[in-house]
């Protein structure tokens, strides 16, 4: 997620507020930042920037609403997006949402702004141009050089290179793919691989993408067109991202007929394409419902061809390649980049095209932002090697201050996050709890007593995540008979604290002993009803 503060003479912008979505095999649904810092100063923001409407990039504007009221400034479709989502969770003030135009430059306090056309997975991109009394600040958002667009909306270097004469003080620029020689490939050889594999497929074609790539939806539906398939689309962000791309004229006019999910297994399979979602396993997207044959109504079938037009999230690696065991055990043949390299293409900048960015900016300090303390470590370097010596690497919540005398980093301000489950916050407190329980499991203890505390029934020894109860009824019993035996030289009155705290630990230590290692012990003490 990224939320970038930049305060200069009592006045704040922000740059982007998205989300991730790190923790979903704890239950969360995404997380945001803790907007603490920002709360105290609400006085002195003026705007919010975007720079493009990926979700990592605009997917906390609502939350952030919540709290603040500002205008907010961003592409076309960045604004379609970011619209689609305040309907659903509406703030407690009409949004003020204002489209950027390349080359249209705004004041905002006293920031001259000015958007300068990039190109990235992304329709309506757009690196920053800061003009301040202290200097020029560039942040380049997500980008690369690819010179040839579908939509051809071409980073502009010109401009930028033009700024670079100008006079740049400092360069914000991503560094996702620094360990990535050369450039990056482009959208047009994606679109040639898939018309490839589409033209020679037998049966159903499945394509799964990320529903914001628009220019690789666009691939899609051209290619379903020329060889007269007709097209499902299936995820409900992939669906909510054709109908604003269509809105806004960022598909072909020549577009392929569409089918419903519920005629999809009527139609011949040679003559279905189904563009879906879940190329990172996600257990409730269409993919993996796909696989495991749980979707309401489209199954695949033996000679049926699954494209995934996506790169692999590091961390999802396992759940990935999962989902491609069972399509070919089930004689499914699956097509991804480790087969063919075209099938995808990054949005973001490799090593040249990083280089590229800096040789035309030529700033006077460099400040590495996006991917991991590792990408920013060895873009840094990438710049020193350049000749710009100004260079920091910072993390989450570092302040940097420049003025005439140079740079520094002056504090470290308290950040966190925000973690939400069906629009519920949950706690980091409740998140251990919850990987404990998937680490060790759980052991419950019920003590039944009278009005004394005396324990008036064996001890009952519920487990889950610890052993499978129906098979190890002795370790059960053992449990329960040595936490009665503890709890026998206990003299009434038996409070219900001490009671707890010798079954636990008795439980405990069988639980150790018997299976090597401790689960979570719990024990709920109650007294029978009278009727």
């Amino acid at each position: 997620m990224n939320c970038m503060v930049i305060e200069h003479r009592g006045a704040i912008v922000l740059v982007d507020c998205g989300v991730t979505f790190s923790y979903r095999e704890l239950g969360i649904d995404l997380v945001y930042p803790d907007f603490g810092y920002l709360l105290s100063r609400a006085d002195k923001i003026k705007a919010l920037l975007v720079t493009h409407g990926h979700e990592d990039h605009i997917g906390a504007i609502p939350y952030l609403l919540r709290y603040i009221d500002l205008p907010i400034y961003g592409p076309a479709y960045a604004i379609a997006l970011i619209r689609e989502r305040l309907n659903e969770v509406a703030p407690p003030n009409e949004p003020r949402l204002f489209q950027l135009m390349p080359a249209e430059r705004l004041q905002i306090g006293p920031f001259d702004i000015e958007p300068v056309q990039a190109t990235h997975s992304i329709p309506n991109t757009v690196c920053l141009v800061f003009r301040t009394a202290a200097g020029t600040i560039v942040h380049s958002g997500d980008f690369k050089i690819d010179p040839n667009p579908p939509d051809g909306k071409i980073l502009d270097t010109k401009r930028l290179a033009e700024i670079g004469d100008e006079g740049v003080r400092l360069l914000l620029s991503d560094s996702t793919n620094i360990d990535v020689e050369g450039i990056s490939s482009g959208e047009i050889d994606v679109a040639s691989a898939l018309d490839a594999r589409i033209a020679n497929a037998k049966g159903r074609v499945v394509v799964c993408l990320f529903g914001s790539n628009i220019h690789r939806l666009r691939a899609v539906l051209t290619a379903a067109k020329k060889h007269e398939r007709l097209v499902l689309l299936l995820g409900r962000s992939l669906r909510t991202h054709h109908r604003l791309a269509e809105s806004l004229g960022l598909l072909a006019d020549d577009k392929p007929l569409f089918v419903s999910v519920e005629k999809a297994m009527s139609i011949p399979r040679q003559r279905l394409l189904v563009a879906a979602t879940g190329t990172q396993g996600e257990p409730r997207a269409v993919l993996y419902r796909l696989v495991n044959k749980t979707h309401e109504r489209l199954r695949l079938e033996k000679g049926d061809e699954v494209i995934l037009s996506s790169r692999v999230i590091p961390g999802n690696e396992y759940a990935v390649f999962e989902l491609i065991n069972k399509l070919e055990r089930d004689g499914i043949s699956v097509w991804h980049q480790s087969l063919d390299r075209d099938l995808h293409a990054s949005g973001h900048a490799c090593r040249e095209e990083q280089r590229k960015m800096l040789e035309l900016t030529r700033p006077k300090a460099f400040v590495p932002i996006h991917g991991t303390f590792y990408h920013r470590n060895h873009h840094a370097r990438l710049a020193q090697e350049m000749g710009i010596n100004e260079t920091i690497v910072v993390g989450n919540g570092t302040v940097i201050e420049f003025d005439d005398r140079g740079s520094r980093i002056v504090e470290t301000v308290h950040t966190d996050q925000v973690f939400l489950q069906s629009e519920h916050e949950i706690s980091k407190i409740v998140l251990q709890d919850r990987k404990l329980l998937a680490q060790v499991g759980i052991v419950i203890i019920v003590l039944v007593v009278d009005s004394s505390g005396s324990v008036i029934a064996d001890p009952a020894v519920l487990t889950r995540g610890v052993v499978h109860e129906e098979q190890s009824q002795e370790l059960l019993k053992a449990i329960s008979i040595k936490v009665d035996q503890s709890l026998l030289g206990l003299e009434p009155p038996i409070d219900n604290d001490r009671l707890r705290d010798v079954a636990c630990r008795t439980a405990r230590l069988v639980l150790k002993r018997e299976l090597g290692w401790k689960p979570l012990v719990y024990c709920v003490v109650t007294k029978p009803t009278l009727i």
